[in-house]
């Protein structure tokens, strides 16, 4: 046996490595190598045969021991390299477990790798000096990097750094991939930047033996400039380490793609040349020349700047005005000068072709390099595009000059409407004033009827600028109806009687004995025709004493009957040419200019219209101090309907309503339309329990469990509006909510405000302002 050991510890002792060998559970050091002198400095180590080897680590003055220690200690197999600066000596240490004397042992190896380290080292500074160099020296590279992608770390960069990217360090490798993909210009580059530098796949493929990759792809800069880089990746192991390290380095190729760029342009647009100018030399290079010949030498292609500018000179008229002007826009200095302001300079100029017309040429400048030492010129034939928009130009100014007549027009007729406004509300206002200073209160009944008539003018200035919406947007609409002709000019004169009174007039209506009893008509339409001609005669016939208004039958076939309505005035008489224009029928979304606006009249805007709607025709006679006679004509179909009693007029002015008793939720933000619905509610004996907004009436509604029989809801009001309460109140069907009427009451009064009403779930839409009896047709519907 001990000549075995002999055996074994002369072999050991012929190693050039050097060996100690410790018991692995005592950690005693059982045998060491002669040459174990070598890597333990000023330390006989045999005298420490039978101690503990950590007791020897612990007393050698070992500069960077404390590695081997902790290997040492953690009785498991290991290898590690150490470079130990103050010896300058590089030493791999390794653990490997053997049976030695019977025992389970730990034989820790030593070997001086001195020499190989500092040629490793040599190899590997000199590659990274080279990349260092090369990144420095290349007037397009924009930055190096020394990245470790074992162990996901980046290093100092080498040599200079892209704008704004001097903060990468320190930053992992994965985040250094991924903050390049996201500044690439497109989602698809990006895309493909991610997919080739992921840092897992790289280590991978280097495995198999593949070291480089690279990317051309535009790159964002801090500046938000778009370029064009290459990005390439060149992977090594480092021989210390076992690491995969890598250079990452990025060149600017903008100017190659660029070139690349215009050439294709050259290929893809019409343009008369496209030349590329190089400011240092003062030459011109004909791109489509390239194009054509793409194995000349750019130096074959160039002629000097001058003779480029001479060649468009030649065609522009010596004696022209802009000749000297285009000879100074077009020197390079100019140019050059211009795109150090801008990205983009353009000179347009006219020259005459071969035919001797004139043609007009659009010559454009971009800059390529920053300095503006390569230049981008584009040459252009643009005379359709000029005499395009030529023409575009004539036709928007044709079109702002209808707009401007259009907004003329409209400001007139707002001018007209303040007025007949003001006039009206004047009234009101004052004959209030005067009845309030009545001191025995005998003409108040006079006075209030008097502000009732002239609140139903404000209405009706009011109700034609809903017409007139409905109009622009719709069109006249008309609306048939069986009308009984007594009752209906019955009314008419009723209505008109007091307005002919003010003007000191007498009126009349005279109906031809066969004229029939009923016909089919928009009874609405005719009626705002013959009132708005009406009140026209009496506003121009102050100084005369009579109009009347004279219905006669002038033909009569198939069922349809031919009415005339003449307007005869004992006036000193009007133009009759004036009286022509203003019954010519008038499109309201283009409204001449009127030079007059006193003459602008909207309820004769809308009888015009409506009168064209319906076929008819106007013809107009005026004599100097013989009056004037203003005839329409329409035709109607003739109604032989049998059973019908036609008491509009006694229903809308006279009757009076029975309802049954009733509880009516009176909802309204408005204090005085709340108490004048209360008022007219309370009059025909309703029970009326109120609320100022939505939010309100949805909680008096659920108080009182719903025991309501009809509701009327105000639209606009704060905190909840109506729209939304009354879909509350629909939803509540344990409460009848389902169930009630609900009647919207408010001065939304367009067409859309009707439906936008009915379609959250009210029944019907009353419009203010609103006369009793139009309130209480309304309750006839549902508690009649």
């Amino acid at each position: 046996m001990d000549k075995d050991y002999g055996l074994i510890e002369l072999i050991l002792n012929s190693s050039d490595a050097g060996i100690i060998v410790c018991d692995l559970e005592t950690g005693s050091i059982l045998y060491v190598t002669k040459n174990i002198d070598d890597y333990f400095k000023d330390l006989n180590v045999k005298e420490y045969t039978g101690r503990s080897c950590q007791e020897l680590f612990a007393d050698a003055a070992y500069d960077s021991g404390i590695r081997i220690l902790e290997k040492i200690s953690s009785g498991k197999e290991y290898e590690i390299v150490e470079y130990f600066e103050q010896r300058k000596k590089c030493i791999r240490a390794k653990g490997r477990v053997l049976a030695y004397e019977g025992n389970r042992a730990m034989a820790h190896y030593f070997y001086d790798i001195t020499k190989e380290h500092h040629l490793q080292t040599s190899l590997r500074n000199r590659y990274y000096s080279e990349i260092t160099m090369m990144s420095g020296v290349s007037p397009y590279a924009l930055g190096t990097y020394r990245i470790n992608l074992t162990r996901n770390t980046m290093e100092i960069p080498l040599g200079k750094t892209p704008e704004g990217m001097g903060f990468l360090n320190p930053m992992s490798v994965d985040s250094l991939f991924r903050f390049f993909a996201g500044r690439c210009g497109e989602r698809e580059e990006e895309k493909t930047f991610a997919s080739i530098f992921d840092r897992r796949k790289l280590l991978h493929e280097y495995e198999r033996g593949i070291s480089r990759f690279s990317l051309e792809h535009t790159f964002y800069m801090e500046t938000s400039r778009v370029t064009w880089i290459t990005t390439s990746v060149n992977m090594a192991k480092n021989v210390d380490t076992g690491d995969v390290e890598a250079i990452l380095y990025t060149v600017d190729i903008n100017r190659e793609k660029t070139m690349e760029e215009l050439l294709n342009t050259v290929a893809d647009n019409d343009y008369d040349g496209i030349y590329l100018i190089d400011g240092e030399m003062s030459r011109a290079y004909d791109l489509y020349n390239m194009r054509r010949h793409p194995g000349h030498r750019i130096s074959e292609s160039g002629i000097p700047y001058r003779k480029l500018v001479e060649r468009i000179l030649m065609k522009i008229p010596k004696n022209s005005d802009s000749y000297l002007e285009v000879f100074e826009m077009l020197t390079l200095e100019n140019i050059r000068r211009e795109l150090r302001r801008r990205p983009n300079y353009t000179v347009y100029f006219d020259v005459a072709d071969e035919n001797g017309m004139m043609r007009h040429k659009k010559s454009s400048f971009y800059t390529i390099d920053g300095p503006g030492m390569l230049i981008c010129n584009t040459v252009q034939d643009i005379s359709g595009v000029v005499e395009n928009a030529m023409e575009r130009q004539n036709e928007l100014q044709d079109a702002l000059e209808k707009v401007q007549n259009a907004l003329n027009a409209k400001n007139d007729i707002l001018y007209r409407l303040n007025r007949d406004i003001r006039l009206p509300l004047s009234a009101v206002i004052g004959l209030a004033e005067v009845a309030r200073l009545d001191a025995n209160k005998e003409g108040i009944p006079d006075y209030l009827d008097r502000i009732i008539r002239e609140g139903a003018a404000i209405r009706t200035i009011i109700d034609d600028m809903l017409d007139l919406h409905r109009i622009e947007h719709r069109g006249v609409v008309l609306v048939p109806e069986r009308m009984d002709l007594a009752e209906f000019f019955g009314i008419l004169e009723a209505k008109l009687l007091p307005r002919a009174g003010e003007r000191g007039l007498r009126f009349s209506i005279k109906v031809g004995s066969h004229v029939p009893q009923q016909i089919m008509a928009d009874r609405y339409r005719l009626e705002q025709v013959l009132t708005r001609l009406l009140e026209n005669t009496f506003d121009y016939n102050a100084n005369g004493e009579s109009v009347t208004l004279l219905v006669t039958e002038s033909a009569r076939e198939h069922n349809r009957t031919t009415l005339k309505f003449s307007i005869l005035d004992t006036s000193t008489g009007l133009n009759a040419e004036y009286l022509s224009s203003v019954f010519e029928p008038v499109d309201p979304k283009v409204i001449v200019k009127i030079e007059r606006p006193e003459q602008l009249d909207l309820g004769l805007i809308l009888a015009k219209n409506n009168l064209a709607a319906m076929g008819g025709r106007v013809s107009v006679e005026s004599a100097e101090g013989q009056g004037s006679r203003v005839t329409v004509t329409l035709t109607f179909p003739i109604s032989y309907g049998q059973g019908e009693t036609f008491l509009r007029f006694a229903q809308d002015e006279q009757r009076g309503y029975n309802f049954r008793r009733g509880r009516i939720l009176l909802v309204d933000d408005h204090k005085i339309s709340l108490e004048i619905g209360v008022k007219m509610l309370e009059k025909v004996g309703m029970e009326v329990v109120t609320a100022m907004n939505g939010e309100e009436a949805v909680h008096t509604f659920r108080d009182e469990k719903g025991k309501f029989d009809l509701i009327f809801m105000d639209i606009q009001m704060p905190l909840m509006d109506g729209l939304e309460a009354t879909s509350i109140i629909r939803s509540e069907s344990a409460l009848g909510g389902d169930r009630v009427p609900i009647v919207a009451m408010t001065a939304n009064a367009y067409e859309e405000d009707i439906r936008v009403s009915l379609d959250a779930g009210m029944n019907e839409h009353l419009t203010k302002p609103f006369t009793p009896n139009e309130l209480y047709r309304v309750m006839a519907k549902f508690i009649g």
